[in-house]
């Protein structure tokens, strides 16, 4: 059924009623192709690998995620990924047995990404194939081909899934505008407000952050809504990226 329901909806595009309702990440993964920059698709995956640290921290590549955030960060380049990706990409393919066939390998006897990943999410090396797409030089065929499969299949419902791409990625059929006049009001209130919540993951405080967003005059429905919203809010949450000018 799954299967059915991807190749129907990866063959066409999504209208907004079908974005808010999506209660899978492929279909939204597949119609964001080349509608985002390449630190918003590594943030996808960064973040749903927070949510399988506990299958990570004990591991060789266990570090991936450290690096890479320092990398989304512009805080390390390129060459800091090699390390962990190596290792990754060994126990993904090769698994941590010589000459045993790892899960990335093996599930790719399979016609759905979706059932190979489900079917070898046992396989102890799995969170390999995750490290793997954190660390890829293409970040978007890492999210729409490895990170939603493996995501889901390591532990992260599709229900987490769709709200982190949401958050991650406005709608994509509405424009908004983030006024000068709001950064600058009251000494530039709601960028340090959004810098804290960034930085600390603070996202307890959006709301308070959309106080002050109304207060410095703005009327921009999607911002005020998003910021108050309950449910999934992460590194790389739209708004506060629209407010520190990180695309």
């Amino acid at each position: 059924m799954i299967s059915a329901l991807l190749e129907v909806k990866d063959s066409m595009d999504m209208t907004e009623v079908e974005w808010l309702a999506c209660d899978h990440p492929q279909p939204m993964l597949a119609f964001m192709r080349g509608k985002a920059s390449d630190r918003k698709y590594r943030l996808c995956i960064l973040n749903c690998c927070y949510y399988i640290r506990h299958l990570l921290v004990d591991k060789t590549y266990g570090c991936v995620i450290e690096v890479a955030e320092r990398f989304v960060e512009g805080l390390a380049d390129d060459s800091a990924l090699a390390a962990p990706r190596a290792l990754a990409k060994h126990f993904a393919w090769w698994g941590s047995n010589k000459g045993s066939a790892g899960p990335l390998w093996d599930a790719g006897w399979y016609m759905d990404a979706y059932m190979g990943a489900s079917v070898n999410a046992t396989d102890p090396d799995a969170p390999a194939v995750l490290a793997l797409a954190l660390t890829m030089d293409n970040a978007q065929a890492a999210a729409v081909e490895l990170c939603g499969p493996w995501a889901m299949a390591l532990g992260v419902s599709p229900t987490v899934m769709t709200a982190i791409l949401r958050d991650i990625f406005h709608t994509p059929y509405r424009g908004v505008v983030m006024r000068a006049r709001w950064r600058r009001w009251n000494g530039g209130l709601v960028c340090k407000l959004a810098q804290t919540i960034y930085n600390d993951r603070a996202f307890d405080q959006l709301p308070i952050l959309a106080d002050a967003l109304e207060e410095a005059g703005c009327n921009e429905v999607d911002i005020l809504n998003h910021c108050r919203q309950p449910g999934e809010h992460v590194r790389g949450c739209w708004v506060v990226d629209l407010l520190l000018n990180k695309s």
